[in-house]
């Protein structure tokens, strides 16, 4: 929303965006709130007001166990130990991955 938007609404993307920060609002919770239709919506919005998700390794897994289960495989190569260099490759099953 720009800056200049109704004053109530900005109020209240504030204070979804601290309560989703703080873990008291899930995503669904968001959708509901703020009148979003897609997962897009809700990121972007999260996005414009700096609330990153952690991304464990655990989380990781769990991604890469569905992509298995939909057959498609994902390899993580990681270039420094900050894991600021993440690269992501996806692959048919069946289908080697080209690097």
């Amino acid at each position: 929303m720009q800056a200049g938007g109704d004053l109530p609404r900005r109020a209240l993307e504030a204070l979804a965006a601290e309560e989703y920060k703080h873990g008291r609002l899930t995503k669904p919770d968001l959708r509901r709130l703020l009148g979003f239709e897609t997962g897009h919506q809700i990121d972007d919005f999260l996005k414009d007001h700096e609330v990153f998700d952690n991304y464990s390794l655990e989380y990781l897994e769990l991604e890469r166990e569905g992509l298995r289960r939909f057959g498609l495989l994902m390899r993580v190569v990681i270039a420094d130990t900050s894991f600021t260099t993440m690269r992501r490759i996806l692959e048919p099953r069946g289908r080697p991955a080209r690097c």
